[in-house]
């Protein structure tokens, strides 16, 4: 396969070999795992693809709606999360720990309302840099591709690194008997 020193074999029974390394145990179990998923892994990644686009447009559209919608529901997480245990608390044998659970959450709940109105002006201006890079991102739906490239760019070279190594580790030499370095 390659010229110099390189002990990689140049036999027709190199592929048989890999087949046979990716067919077997564990590894060969992921890669059958892998092969099994790959429709799933495309179908995400596509969805995962247009989804982001209909949330810079939906940011584009309507980032203050969205910011408080997103703040709504922290309010909702927090008190109701402190709530429900509070009410698991009256109706459960194990009281304690649902007590101390509301009582933490009902806590974080009254941070983050002191967070959101003491800061409540740097809430406004990220709201309007949100929605400005949300534009901006609608403007250039092609900026999209540039994180691809770079994923696509990012494999090879770990493929490269992949085969670099495999050619240093077959620069060594191995005698039977050996326990090891």
């Amino acid at each position: 396969m390659l010229d110099g020193p390189y002990c990689v074999p140049n036999t027709e029974k190199t592929l048989d070999i890999i087949n046979d390394a990716l067919s077997s145990g564990k590894v060969g179990a992921a890669w059958a795992d892998i092969q099994d998923g790959a429709k799933t892994i495309a179908i995400c990644s596509v969805t995962a693809l247009i989804l982001s686009v209909i949330f810079m447009w939906m940011m584009s559209a309507c980032a203050r709606g969205l910011a408080m919608f997103s703040l709504v529901l922290l309010f909702i997480s927090f008190f109701g999360g402190a709530g429900a245990c509070l009410y698991m608390s009256t109706k459960s044998p194990e009281q304690t720990i649902f007590l101390i659970s509301g009582c933490i959450l009902g806590v974080c709940g009254l941070i983050f309302v002191c967070c959101v109105y003491c800061n409540r002006n740097s809430l406004e201006t990220a709201i309007a840099i949100v929605d400005a890079s949300a534009d901006f991102f609608i403007a250039t739906k092609r900026i999209v591709f540039v994180s691809l490239g770079y994923f696509m760019i990012s494999m090879l070279f770990v493929l490269l690194w992949i085969a670099g190594q495999v050619c240093v580790m077959s620069l060594n030499t191995f005698e039977k008997g050996t326990k090891g370095p």
